[in-house]
């Protein structure tokens, strides 16, 4: 018998996606979502359920900044290249 070896294999038990890595965060109170800048896009998070419900994002494009109308219903990002790209977002 070895004393010290558990096992050879592990396996993760949960895998984590990052939320969250810089910039802008916007809390909506009416529907209980944080929108937030991550990696070159955006998550929408429900913070009722502490899950991830959407990310946004461009191909090949870095979104560097983003605004949410004031009804919550649509989403205006800005990418490094000059771009504007404006969604729906009504239901996440």
């Amino acid at each position: 018998m070895k004393e010290g070896v558990v096992s050879k294999h592990w396996k993760p038990s949960h895998n984590f996606t990052p939320l969250y890595t810089g910039g802008d965060i916007l809390y909506n109170p009416h529907n209980k979502y944080i929108y937030c800048i991550c990696l070159s896009g955006i998550s929408i998070v429900n913070t009722l359920r502490s899950e991830l419900s959407a990310t946004i994002s461009i191909k090949n494009e870095d979104i560097i900044s983003f605004a949410v109308t004031s009804n919550y219903k649509n989403l205006l990002a800005y990418t490094r290249s000059n771009l504007y790209t404006y969604w729906s977002i009504e239901s996440p």
